[in-house]
């Protein structure tokens, strides 16, 4: 009789043991959200910085022997295929990888042109600022020109130009 009562206690966990499964595993739990999180995060970063260039270097092959870049509209690049797949299902509906508006327009000086992304969040809008540094004519954020000069911190003013949340409009000029 003793060896069968010995054998019910030593049977499952206590309830203290189970919670502290339950906490050790919502830790990790939680954990893995925050990781993942992060990898997607930069991962649509990634891919709106390539998206950028991809636009960009095919805009110039499009008016490559054109005086300028008069008439250049979403309609146009979508027309001659200007934007990667991910970007664009209609010359109406070209977004980014945060699903904001994507305009590309013929700048004030035709011979330059802009690319503009709508909706982008503060994160992404500050690291956007030292994206291809130097490498366009300008770059404003929420109408905020950021640097393109050495010895200059395009991240401090963009740190200060970029609003919570994803309201970000962000405007290169490429020549």
């Amino acid at each position: 009789m003793k060896a069968y009562q010995s054998l019910n206690k030593q049977r499952g966990l206590t309830l203290v043991e189970t919670l502290v499964a339950v906490v050790v595993g919502l830790i990790i739990l939680a954990g893995a959200f925050v990781v993942f999180g992060m990898i997607t995060s930069s991962n649509k970063l990634s891919n709106a910085e390539q998206d950028l260039t991809t636009t960009q270097l095919n805009i110039k092959q499009l008016y490559q022997g054109q005086p300028n870049y008069t008439g250049l509209s979403n309609a146009v690049a979508f027309a001659a295929n200007v934007f990667p797949q991910d970007m664009a299902t209609s010359a109406i509906n070209v977004i980014d990888q945060w699903n904001g508006a994507v305009t590309l327009a013929a700048d004030a000086n035709p011979t330059e042109f802009d690319i503009t992304f709508a909706g982008v969040p503060q994160d992404a809008c500050i690291k956007f600022a030292s994206f291809e540094f130097g490498q366009w004519v300008s770059l404003t954020i929420n109408g905020t020109n950021i640097p393109q000069t050495q010895g200059t911190s395009p991240v401090t003013v963009a740190a200060t130009a970029c609003v919570a949340g994803p309201n970000n409009a962000v405007v290169w000029v490429s020549g």
